[in-house]
């Protein structure tokens, strides 16, 4: 698979709770919970692997949720597109 990153950027005063949710099976990330703190900027990498050996165009969603309590709750959703060529 091949691998892209992305970067989440606090720029609030408070931490904030991250986790990406409801990953399609074809797609991984090397962190998928934590925490960034106040002004903080981290990466994370999202990896596409292909469960079968179909070629052609494949899209979706990722989704990203931000909070900094139980009350405030941020979605985030991230569309994708990747084409698998031979």
């Amino acid at each position: 698979g091949v691998g892209i990153p992305i970067s989440l950027t606090n720029k609030s005063l408070l931490q904030q709770k991250y986790g990406i949710v409801m990953l399609p099976k074809e797609i991984t990330c090397d962190h998928s919970v934590g925490t960034i703190l106040s002004n903080e900027t981290i990466n994370i990498i999202i990896t596409y692997k292909s469960l079968d050996n179909n070629l052609g165009v494949r899209e979706g969603e990722i989704f990203v949720k931000i909070s900094t309590s139980e009350l405030t709750v941020q979605n985030i959703k991230i569309r994708y597109k990747c084409e698998l060529i031979n």
